[in-house]
């Protein structure tokens, strides 16, 4: 994905990277969970998001959560503890959290070659292993799944996506019911302090 293409629609690139990394959670919540999904909601971030931004809540109680970072460069020790710190929180406020879902808009760095034919260890994906293994130690029923750069262009494929590719990154108004449906929501609920009255026009040309 080309981020230097990500159209803001006027919002900081943090904000319009939140709203659509819900949205397409929540067309992966339907699609993954179906008949046993019971409720979802985008959470209104003024004062603390609980840390998660949106999450669904399934027929047997267990809950699905979504943290947003936008760490579009290399991810450092101060950005791992920012994430480290919003899961502990997510699982705290929401102690039937099921799975924990951290999207970020880079695929991580791996092993490698480096200079006098050595191999780097202390990348990004071996800093992410890390952390996911202390989350187990301390918290073994919370699954925590990554949502890189390629897992977002993969979500933004779906079927119950369709909009989102268009909207971000080739300046379209195209929308179906689901994206719709979801920004009516956000507008009116978490994302108002942060609201684009573009979009709203958007929408409204497209319904």
């Amino acid at each position: 994905m080309e981020w230097s293409n990500f159209n803001t629609h006027g919002e900081s690139a943090n904000h319009a990277f939140e709203v659509m990394c819900n949205i397409l959670f929540k067309a992966w919540c339907k699609s993954e969970y179906k008949e046993s999904l019971k409720y979802f909601s985008f959470v209104n971030g003024r004062g603390g998001d609980g840390g998660v931004e949106a999450y669904a809540v399934l027929k047997s109680g267990d809950i699905i959560g979504v943290q947003s970072k936008w760490f579009p460069t290399r991810i450092e020790e101060t950005q791992f503890k920012q994430i480290r710190k919003s899961f502990y929180t997510a699982v705290k406020v929401r102690p039937k959290i099921q799975k924990y879902i951290v999207c970020i808009p880079r695929n991580l760095t791996s092993d490698k070659n480096v200079k006098g034919g050595k191999v780097a260890k202390n990348t990004e994906e071996c800093q992410w292993l890390e952390l996911v293994e202390s989350f187990k130690e301390t918290n073994p029923t919370v699954t925590v799944e990554l949502w890189d750069e390629t897992t977002i262009l993969e979500k933004m494929l779906m079927p119950e996506a369709t909009g989102c590719y268009k909207y971000w990154f080739e300046n379209t108004d195209i929308f179906d019911t689901e994206i719709i449906e979801a920004y009516t929501k956000a507008i009116n609920g978490w994302a108002k302090p942060k609201y684009i009255p573009q979009i709203m026009l958007s929408l409204q040309n497209a319904d």
